[in-house]
């Protein structure tokens, strides 16, 4: 097995709708080192972020933030420690969506095995 550092995610905006960040792939187990986010707004705004599994959608049961753990202050960046360390099996994907679109910008790297 081939362990290779990534850019799992370069800068990219949460949509008013879930946003697909990143999706693992088919033949391969990724592992979550960083993810960030950075409020680029004037006002406060607020995020909700799923895991969510192979052929799976956004919803509830893979929600993890969300409500005022989501919430960022205007110009507010915050680590999202709840990501770190975080096995993606095989089509997983990481997704995002916004109270308001084109306004805060998602980040995150990590490794990714073959």
């Amino acid at each position: 097995m081939t362990q290779r550092p990534i850019v799992m995610t370069q800068p990219t905006y949460f949509g008013a709708a879930a946003t697909v960040f990143y999706s693992q792939g088919a033949n391969s187990v990724g592992q979550v080192l960083r993810a960030t986010v950075y409020n680029n707004d004037t006002v406060a705004r607020q995020i909700t972020l799923f895991r969510v599994p192979a052929a799976g959608s956004p919803g509830a049961n893979n929600t993890i933030m969300a409500g005022q753990g989501g919430r960022l202050l205007p110009k507010q960046s915050a680590v999202i420690d709840v990501l770190a360390g975080a096995t993606l099996d095989p089509d997983d994907s990481v997704q995002g969506l916004a109270d308001m679109g084109n306004m805060v910008v998602f980040t995150m790297s990590g490794y990714t095995n073959t």
